[in-house]
């Protein structure tokens, strides 16, 4: 880094999560070491799997959103993939089809 340069800071980044399922799927940078947490609105508590890769620093388990509450914020690894990140919502809510595309997060550099 040079002289005089700033680090860029972390972000942390709210995903809202509905009845019917997440608003955004965010673009986390794993060299400012992002942080993420969920923001469950509906009147049912869920937990958040991650279904191939777990993208956080710390061991893999499932995030508990409870209803009406904010899960535990979660910091990028910074030896994550640069990829997508998928996950599902248990309970789902939204029948057997749900949303249109599977929820996620983007990790780059």
């Amino acid at each position: 880094m040079k002289k005089g340069a700033q680090k860029a800071k972390p972000v942390t980044k709210v995903i809202t999560v509905t009845a019917s399922g997440p608003r955004t799927r965010p673009r986390l940078s794993r060299g400012r070491k992002d942080r993420v947490k969920w923001k469950n609105t509906d009147t049912v508590g869920i937990r958040i799997k991650f279904l191939k890769k777990w993208p956080f620093t710390g061991s893999r388990h499932q995030i508990p959103v409870g209803a009406g509450g904010n899960s535990a914020t979660l910091t990028v690894s910074s030896t994550a993939e640069k990829r997508k990140y998928r996950y599902t919502i248990v309970p789902k809510r939204l029948g057997k089809r749900g949303p249109p595309d599977p929820p996620g997060v983007s990790v780059g550099g």
